[in-house]
């Protein structure tokens, strides 16, 4: 997970699952609802490491209950009936 105002020195691409993107914790409209569902193939991380910022959103992985919610919306990801997710990170 990636926090509000924390210092991101990773380059995140998803290889297999998919991650939940919160506005930070000072959303007054819906705190506690993801804004955005980034799948497999997406990618998070570049823009705090090209400009030296924190971030200002936060990155949660997604929990396999939720996964097969989704199902739907979003494009099966892991296709081997597993619940990992799977990153590429460069540092």
């Amino acid at each position: 997970m990636i926090t509000y105002k924390s210092n991101v020195k990773e380059l995140f691409f998803i290889q297999k699952g998919l991650v939940e993107v919160y506005n930070n914790e000072n959303d007054e409209v819906k705190p506690k609802e993801a804004i955005l569902y980034l799948p497999k193939h997406s990618y998070f991380g570049d823009y705090q490491i090209l400009y030296n910022l924190k971030s200002n959103i936060v990155f949660k992985t997604m929990k396999p209950e939720k996964e097969k919610d989704k199902e739907n919306e979003i494009e099966d990801e892991a296709g081997d009936g597993s619940n990992n997710i799977i990153f590429m990170c460069i540092n």
